[in-house]
């Protein structure tokens, strides 16, 4: 994926995420509750043993019930390696 891609659809996934709640149904309610999470180092668990990922797990409880577990991965370069 090319680094325009890439910010396209990062601009793309936050202007959905803050239009969504004004869009929302004016009879919705808020939700309370506690969420929990945990870093996963990369090799454990779910998390693949790339060391570029970044993986997480944890829960919520309270108005919603359950568990998630999700990886991303994340490769930082040094700037000087991005505008040569």
């Amino acid at each position: 994926m090319t680094r325009l891609s890439q910010v396209i659809t990062a601009c793309v996934v936050v202007l959905t995420a803050g239009v969504a709640p004004v869009l929302a149904a004016q009879s919705c309610k808020p939700v309370v509750g506690n969420f929990e999470a945990f870093v996963v180092p990369p090799g454990t668990g779910h998390c693949p043993s790339d060391p570029g990922a970044f993986c997480t797990a944890g829960r919520v409880w309270g108005g919603i019930h359950g568990n998630y577990a999700e990886s991303l991965r994340f490769y930082f370069l040094p700037a000087r390696a991005r505008f040569s």
